[in-house]
């Protein structure tokens, strides 16, 4: 016997672009046909809103100041510029970009505090630069888990260290107890930390 969907807990999730990406291209390991619950993953990259109860687990590039908030640390995450691999040599000299007004996090404002002059082309969603620079567009800025996951791709440069920086899993102190989101949450640890060299940027490939 099986509560209907309807019936179902919800378990809501915020993450950011790429965080959300890993989730979804690795959603088994989150939410089985097993489970009870049903799954809400906001995407946005603003800051994870918990204190009301907005969502339920969010992601977040530092440690909440929340009195009301739980955090489990999930380790490091690292950043470097991706291109094509085999593009040519003047492709390094073409930046892609989210545009300025949409650069919320400090990897997507980094092209424009220190290449601005090189930037080629702009969106207003992370996920498209992934895409440029796979049709060999130019060079962007990228997580390593994404950028160093796809053999496409090679680094233009070393890890940019000034961007480096821990990441946590949030959750409402009150909420956390609650079976079905502590079962989502202890998955996510599980398998972010199972990905810990490809976000410290561990894993890169030879050029």
């Amino acid at each position: 016997w099986r509560k209907s969907a309807a019936a179902s807990s919800l378990v809501r999730i915020a993450a950011g672009t790429w965080n959300a990406h890993l989730l979804t291209t690795n959603f088994s390991a989150i939410c089985t046909e097993r489970d009870d619950f049903r799954v809400d993953l906001f995407v946005a990259e603003q800051r994870a809103s918990l204190s009301h109860r907005e969502n339920d687990i969010g992601i977040r590039a530092f440690e909440p100041e929340e009195r009301n908030l739980a955090a489990i640390k999930s380790g490091d995450v690292a950043y470097a510029a991706y291109r094509l691999r085999n593009a040519a040599a003047s492709i390094s000299d073409r930046w892609l970009a989210v545009s300025s007004e949409s650069a919320i996090s400090a990897y997507l404002r980094w092209p424009h505090e220190n290449k601005a002059g090189n930037i080629v082309v702009s969106v207003n969603r992370p996920t498209a630069l992934l895409d440029l620079v796979l049709a060999g567009a130019g060079v962007a800025v990228l997580p390593c888990f994404i950028g160093d996951a796809e053999a496409r791709l090679v680094r233009e440069g070393e890890v940019i260290e000034e961007l480096r920086h821990k990441q946590w899993i949030v959750m409402n102190n009150e909420d956390r107890h609650r079976r079905d989101i502590r079962t989502v949450a202890d998955r996510m640890v599980k398998l972010i930390k199972g990905h810990s060299d490809l976000f410290a940027g561990r894993h890169s490939r030879p050029a």
